[in-house]
């Protein structure tokens, strides 16, 4: 199933960043160098997002987000009392159109949506967005109106 994730947090200093960890390859596995960077933008900011589909091969998949500094060293998880948990479909619509799903939360608030939508994408193009480690070096784009330094 293809996914997107968003979510509303604005507890972030201007160093740091959300990330999105969890089970399977796709959510890193646990491992906060393996999972995915959420984006942010001035016009956009509270909001984090996946910026491209998050491709997830099980039923479901459990996951956190946790508060970064560029040293990808963890400021802090989520204080849920448990993982917040995706129910994954492979859907398709009448005529075949493959559907993904957008997963939206707030920062510590157990509430969730999940939104169903046709999706955009062919399915061949449907690939992970880049790991935390592969994405080190880059530019993190934008943060609260200011340019992030490389790492």
């Amino acid at each position: 199933m293809i996914a997107f994730f968003e979510l509303e947090c604005s507890c972030t200093a201007p160093e740091e960043v959300v990330f999105l960890v969890g089970s399977g390859t796709a959510l890193g596995s646990w491992d906060m160098y393996h999972g995915i960077i959420l984006e942010t933008s001035p016009e956009r900011f509270p909001w984090w997002y996946t910026t491209g589909p998050v491709v997830i091969e099980s039923m479901h998949a459990d996951f956190q987000f946790a508060i970064s500094d560029r040293s990808l060293s963890v400021v802090r998880w989520e204080g849920l009392p448990y993982h917040r948990r995706l129910q994954c479909r492979h859907l398709r619509s009448k005529d075949g159109q493959q559907m993904e799903m957008v997963f939206r939360a707030s920062w510590e608030d157990p509430k969730s949506t999940v939104t169903i939508r046709p999706s955009k994408l062919p399915f061949l193009e449907a690939r992970p967005v880049p790991g935390a480690c592969e994405r080190r070096a880059e530019v993190l784009g934008t943060h609260h109106g200011q340019q992030r330094a490389r790492a």
